[in-house]
């Protein structure tokens, strides 16, 4: 329920977590101060496909790591994930290496 004092005044309602692909149904209506209420309004629309891409993820640690522990970290989300070594990186822009990744293959 949104309570507007203002008449006329716009109000935004933020809803988080929608899930990809679904649809969702909305339903709602105004009412008045003395009670009198609107038609029942509804509204349905479909959240898009993602295509299960994820842009970016966080990952907190007790300590700093070292550049070595980063390029590992890397490497190893990407065998993890199996993504392209390439496309793995550190928000301070450290990649996996073509060598060290064929290493951790072996």
């Amino acid at each position: 329920m949104v309570n507007i004092a203002t008449p006329g005044t716009a109000q935004t309602i933020t809803i988080n977590n929608f899930k990809a692909s679904t649809t969702y149904d909305i339903e709602g209506f105004c009412m008045s101060q003395i009670g009198t209420t609107s038609s029942l309004t509804k509204l349905s629309f479909q959240t898009l496909s993602n295509a299960g891409y994820v842009s970016k993820m966080d990952f907190v640690f007790t300590t700093q790591l070292s550049i070595a522990q980063k390029i590992k970290a890397s490497c190893a989300l990407a065998l993890l994930f199996n993504v392209n070594y390439l496309k793995v990186s550190t928000s301070d822009g450290y990649y996996c290496s073509e060598l060290l990744s064929s290493r951790l293959l072996q």
